[in-house]
């Protein structure tokens, strides 16, 4: 019986000892930005320089011209643009 009695004490105390919650630990929320957005750039233009397009809104690409930033409309008026910048920059 005493055999008995020692391991059954031990028994009920493990049971009565109640596991510990978890922690919890929370970071920071880093700030994302939208793949969408497009960082704010100073255009010689909003318009498109090929098609004359506003870019004002929305544009998809590129293209630097001596030292001015020129916004397309898509890669299409970018190429033709690159070909022969002089074509579409004299005043019309």
């Amino acid at each position: 019986m005493r055999k008995l009695i020692l391991p059954l004490v031990f028994v009920v105390a493990a049971c009565q000892n109640k596991p510990k919650e978890p922690e919890v630990l929370t970071a920071p929320a880093l700030e994302q930005k939208s793949e969408t957005e497009k960082p704010k750039i100073a255009l010689a233009s909003d318009i498109d320089p090929v098609c004359m397009m506003s870019v004002k809104e929305e544009y998809s690409d590129t293209a630097m011209v001596d030292g001015k930033i020129y916004a397309f409309c898509g890669a299409s008026c970018k190429e033709d643009f690159i070909k022969n910048p002089s074509a579409y920059l004299t005043d019309k």
